[in-house]
């Protein structure tokens, strides 16, 4: 069962994703960096989603490929994607989450 001080966080990024990453295109990770624009969106849509990696490999191994010769915005972008849809799920403990 979620803590109150946990629920308050996660309620706390999530205003922040809110505020900072549809809001003002800004970063949840380097404030005032704009991460979350229309063009590095596109960017990482056309390698993650465009370039589906269908090979038997780890996520991580295929996200690697997906991303090789990518922007630094780009993998910036997927790695706060990626913490945001981690932060969310119920079943995983913190440490678990972190590593």
């Amino acid at each position: 069962m979620v803590r109150a001080r946990e629920r308050d966080d996660l309620y706390r990024i999530a205003e922040m994703f809110v505020d900072r990453a549809l809001r003002r295109d800004d970063s949840l990770f380097t404030p005032g960096v704009p991460i979350w624009s229309l063009e590095t969106l596109k960017d990482l849509h056309q390698r993650f989603v465009g370039q589906p990696d269908t090979s038997p490999d780890s996520f991580l191994n295929k996200l690697h490929r997906q991303l090789a010769g990518a922007p630094p915005q780009t993998v910036q972008l997927m790695a706060e994607v990626l913490y945001f849809h981690l932060l969310l799920p119920i079943g995983i403990r913190g440490d678990t989450k972190r590593r």
